[in-house]
């Protein structure tokens, strides 16, 4: 969701024939779709469509893939994605969910993030802090801690949980303040999201027993 909010606000701010935004949200059920190949093609390919004309050297690539009937390979997509980059004034490129990347790929989409970097592309990658891969990170740019404090927590459990008409006013404080006191400040609204459900049913079942 916070990726998604910056994506619409780089966008929104700049037009999108001056200023080329790209991204790739990585999840780890499709690890098929997310061969380094695949990521880059698509980086290229949401670039592309925001420029009226295609560059000299894409097009000479796109020509060749269909005399020999094959795709290109990653280092030819690499320096079609820098090339196409220099057609814009800046380029913005996020990278969400980087610790759901398999492990057999990490090395190389590291790599991929060094050198884009390197070509003056703004590049915005989401980590979970724990992962040993993603404080390489930390050598090459800055790292931002995004957390959310308890007004945050649970001013959203408060929104969430008024949609339920059927709970009853002491249930939805109870949910709120054990949430909020488990939380431990990152990612809150996956944790919300994993636990609401699981919590309606079982602090229910709690106060029907008596138990704190």
């Amino acid at each position: 969701m916070n990726s998604s909010v910056v994506i619409d606000h780089v966008k929104n701010r700049f037009p999108s024939n001056v200023v080329g935004v790209a991204y790739f949200y990585f999840d780890y059920k499709d690890q098929e779709g997310q061969r380094p190949s695949s990521v880059v093609a698509g980086l290229v390919k949401q670039l592309l469509c925001c420029l009226e004309i295609w560059p000299p050297e894409i097009e000479e690539t796109y020509t060749s893939s269909l005399k020999t009937d094959s795709d290109p390979d990653y280092d030819t997509l690499l320096d079609a994605l820098i090339s196409v980059s220099r057609r814009f004034t800046a380029v913005y490129i996020l990278i969400d969910a980087f610790d759901e990347v398999d492990s057999e790929h990490q090395p190389t989409f590291l790599s991929l993030v060094q050198r884009i970097s390197q070509n003056s592309i703004k590049t915005l990658v989401t980590c979970r802090p724990h992962l040993e891969i993603c404080r390489e990170f930390e050598t090459s740019g800055l790292r931002i801690t995004i957390s959310a404090d308890d007004t945050d927590i649970k001013e959203y459990l408060s929104i969430r949980l008024n949609k339920r008409k059927q709970l009853a006013s002491g249930l939805k404080t109870k949910i709120i303040e054990t949430l909020s006191t488990q939380a431990d400040g990152m990612y809150q609204t996956y944790f919300c999201e994993a636990k609401l459900q699981v919590s309606v049913g079982r602090i229910s079942a709690e106060l029907c027993t008596g138990k704190n």
